[in-house]
C-alpha cells in the first residue's frame, strides 16, 4: 500500500506543479501581449495622425480601436475555447494528465477578455494623444 499512497502523492505534486507552471505562463502571456499592444500601437501613431487630418475627431478613433480590440478579443475566446479540448486531449495521450478542467477554461476565457479590455484602453490613449502635426512631420521618428 505504501506504493500507492506515493503513487497518489507524485501525481497530487505533480498537478500542483503544473498548475503554478501554467498560471505562471498565463501571467507571462498577458504581460507579453500588453507590451505588444503599447508597441503597436505606438507605431500606429502615423496611422492615427492621417485618420485626425481625414476628419477623425477623438471618438472616431475610440469606435475604431474598440470595434479592433473587441474583434480580437471575441476570436481569441472562440480560438481558445475550440482548441482547449484539443490540446486536453493531446496532453493526455502524450503524459496521462489533465490539464484543462472547467476552472482553467473560465480563468483563461477572463484572461483573454481582461488582456484585450486593456491593449484597448492602451491603443485609446494613444491614438487619442496622438499629435497630427508632430506624428507628420518626423515620420516613424516619434
Amino acid at each position: 500500500f505504501e506504493m500507492i499512497e506515493d503513487i497518489v502523492k507524485l501525481q497530487n505534486q505533480s498537478s500542483k506543479q503544473s498548475g503554478s507552471s501554467l498560471i505562471l505562463i498565463a501571467i507571462l502571456a498577458v504581460i507579453l501581449s500588453l507590451i505588444i499592444s503599447l508597441i503597436t500601437a505606438i507605431m500606429r501613431k502615423y496611422e492615427y495622425a492621417v485618420y485626425k487630418i481625414s476628419g477623425y475627431n477623438k471618438n472616431h478613433l475610440i469606435k475604431i480601436t474598440v470595434v479592433e480590440y473587441l474583434i480580437i478579443g471575441l476570436s481569441s475566446s472562440v480560438i481558445f475555447f475550440v482548441f482547449s479540448p484539443m490540446i486536453n486531449m493531446i496532453t493526455m495521450s502524450l503524459f496521462q494528465l489533465s490539464i484543462m478542467n472547467v476552472s482553467s477554461i473560465v480563468i483563461g476565457e477572463g484572461a483573454i477578455l481582461i488582456t484585450s479590455s486593456i491593449s484597448c484602453i492602451i491603443s485609446t490613449l494613444v491614438a487619442i494623444s496622438t499629435s497630427e502635426i508632430k506624428s507628420l512631420k518626423f515620420g516613424e521618428k516619434i
